[in-house]
């Protein structure tokens, strides 16, 4: 019986990279385009369009919809994003 390797397409918009998120300086080129939050709290973000924006009390769970370059402060941990 011979064994083949089966490939499939990324689903539409799938993200493909992911990294841990500390809080600081670090600039996330190409830009987060999902976040996982851990335990619950508040983010302070940089968009794409450099604006800074402070989002509070977060929920635990997937967090999607914005262009993330940077995020400046955190009060919520457990922080992973990700990227295609």
């Amino acid at each position: 019986m011979a064994l083949y390797a089966v490939t499939a397409p990324l689903p539409e918009g799938a993200e493909q990279h992911g990294t841990i998120i500390t809080a600081g300086t670090t600039t996330y080129q190409p830009a987060l385009t999902k976040i996982w939050v851990g335990v619950t709290g508040n983010l302070t973000v940089t968009l794409v369009s450099g604006d800074s924006v402070t989002l509070t009390n977060v929920p635990v769970g997937m967090f999607t919809g914005l262009a993330i370059t940077n995020v400046t402060t955190a009060t919520a941990t457990g922080l992973v994003g990700f990227w295609v």
